[in-house]
């Protein structure tokens, strides 16, 4: 049976890795933090409808920090925002133009997945 993960061939010059695992596009995990559930599902809301995502997920969090030389301890929503890489630079953007903090916490992190959900994350996001 063929392996349908995606993943970065950590063989630049080979077609799939010893594995036998395909080797195609990844997606990313874009990560940020907004202070309450009305503006995570504003900013989800806003990236499904725009094709900028396939699927956001919203985490209930508690985050300590410092900020002003001062230790800050907030609840907040954590979005974890699902997009194949082609759209990341846009999701970006879009962060950086609409989210409600001066310093938005932007973390991309790119992951293998497997072949059926990639294909749906890109149709979802063209």
């Amino acid at each position: 049976m063929k392996n349908r993960y995606l993943l970065t061939p950590p063989y630049p010059d080979d077609e799939t890795n010893p594995f036998g695992i395909e080797i195609s596009a990844q997606i990313c995990l874009l990560i940020t933090t907004v202070s309450d559930i009305d503006q995570a599902k504003q900013l989800c809301e806003s990236l499904i409808n725009q094709r900028l995502a396939a699927c956001v997920q919203i985490d209930k969090i508690t985050s300590i920090y410092q900020w002003k030389n001062q230790l800050q301890e907030d609840d907040e929503c954590r979005l974890v925002i699902k997009t194949p890489n082609f759209r990341q630079d846009e999701v970006v953007y879009f962060l950086q133009e609409n989210h409600p903090y001066d310093l938005p916490e932007i973390i991309i992190t790119p992951f293998a997945a497997e072949k059926d959900y990639y294909d749906w994350c890109v149709e979802m996001t063209s």
